[in-house]
């Protein structure tokens, strides 16, 4: 590729929001003309951003958690009336949002591995939150190419959901891109 053609294309990263992928098109970009001042300017900027966005994700993951512990106090087997119960499910709920939060956050990052992580973490702690974590789980999961996975988390829904239409062309689609592009 040429040097506009990275830079072009590291630009139009940086206005989707792709930052990691902005960065290594300006650096190819910046390998092919070393002394390009705006080339410099743009890797500083993503740099920047990348490290800014990271501080706000980490802010709100620690609000987050610290309102959770804040009413996580409460014993929930002593307790046995109606509030403690039902603040026991705004815990589970809260913990799931953190972990559907975090998990948007990293695939709005491409980071599809540590996304399906804490995809996996919802599904296995949070009950209920579960279902969200499936469609989230198989929406990465298709994006990394795990066509298996994605098909598993659909089946999973439309077990659970059997008159929602959404999930099943969901499948419908995994499949033809299994089929098209290879089955992995």
């Amino acid at each position: 590729m040429t040097f506009a053609e990275y830079y072009n294309r590291g630009l139009d990263y940086a206005k989707e929001n792709k930052l990691d992928l902005a960065l290594k098109d300006f650096e190819e970009a910046l390998k092919l003309r070393p002394d390009n001042a705006d080339t410099q300017q743009m890797i500083s900027m993503v740099k920047g951003m990348q490290a800014y966005l990271a501080d706000m994700i980490q802010a709100i993951l620690a609000e987050a958690e610290v309102r959770v512990k804040m009413i996580g106090g409460i014993d929930v087997d002593k307790e046995m009336s109606g509030d403690a119960y039902y603040i026991s499910g705004l815990i589970f709920e809260a913990k799931g949002l953190i972990l559907e939060t975090k998990g948007l956050i990293l695939e709005s990052k491409d980071d599809y591995a540590q996304a399906v992580n804490s995809y996996n973490e919802a599904i296995k702690n949070i009950p209920d939150f579960r279902y969200y974590a499936y469609a989230k789980r198989a929406r990465a999961s298709l994006k990394m190419g795990n066509y298996e996975q994605a098909i598993q988390d659909y089946e999973k829904l439309i077990q659970t959901f059997p008159d929602d239409d959404e999930y099943k062309n969901l499948l419908a689609q995994v499949y033809s891109e299994r089929d098209y592009y290879g089955n992995k």
